[in-house]
């Protein structure tokens, strides 16, 4: 019976993870951010279309739903049923990216992933953030920061935790992570991928003052989370 815990686990971490910050912001400030940038709910395109702060908040809420979840359900649950904590990871990302009210068009998951090395150990997490700025520092795109941390982060846990089976569970959402990327992989192949540096951010404040000449709606932006 106590197996079945895991049913409200699953359903909490995922209604917290859907709870979408960019989307919120956006209101705030009378944008549909679904219709702005890359139309993704996440900290990048936050940035794009809102400006710095806006993204940076977006960015730290997202962080800290995914450790709040995973911190909980472990602190709750860990001596009563085994995988709490990446049960709690995979749930709370999913919810990230597939919000059930706003058509499960959410954002692509790299704030939540870092929050969630958060939620298993501290250490991890100063990690993930120091290799996330690095790969961007590198490469200069999100994205390939995003699906490398995707690849690194269930190995890094997995290896912590002394535990094969949390790294699977975790890469289950890595495996989604890294799909709703594939677009982004090919426009960098091709070329055609704006890195977030290009943008000064606010792309909806310039258009508001009429700086905005519109160009950075849908066709090159760094379509990431």
């Amino acid at each position: 019976m106590k197996y079945l815990l895991y049913i409200p686990l699953v359903l909490v971490c995922y209604a917290i993870g859907s709870l979408s910050m960019a989307y919120f912001m956006g209101r705030l400030h009378g944008i549909n951010l679904k219709e702005k940038g890359s139309g993704n709910l996440g900290a990048t395109n936050a940035v794009i279309v809102m400006g710095w702060k806006e993204g940076i908040i977006t960015g730290l809420f997202d962080i800290a739903k995914a450790f709040v979840c995973v911190f909980f359900a472990n602190m709750i649950l860990g001596n009563v049923l085994p995988f709490v904590s990446s049960t709690a990871a995979v749930s709370v990302i999913l919810g990230h990216i597939f919000p059930f009210y706003l058509k499960f068009k959410g954002g692509k998951g790299l704030s939540c992933l870092i929050g969630v090395t958060a939620g298993f150990d501290w250490r991890l997490f100063i990690g993930a953030a120091l290799f996330v700025i690095a790969m961007i520092f590198i490469t200069k795109y999100v994205a390939l920061a995003t699906v490398a941390l995707a690849v690194v982060a269930p190995i890094a846990i997995g290896l912590l935790e002394k535990s094969l089976p949390t790294a699977l569970i975790l890469f289950i959402a890595s495996a989604v992570i890294i799909i709703k990327h594939i677009d982004n992989i090919k426009r960098i192949i091709n070329k055609t991928e704006t890195s977030l540096r290009t943008f000064s951010g606010g792309m909806a404040k310039d258009e508001k003052s009429g700086d905005g000449d519109g160009s950075g709606d849908k066709d090159g932006e760094d379509k990431n989370a």
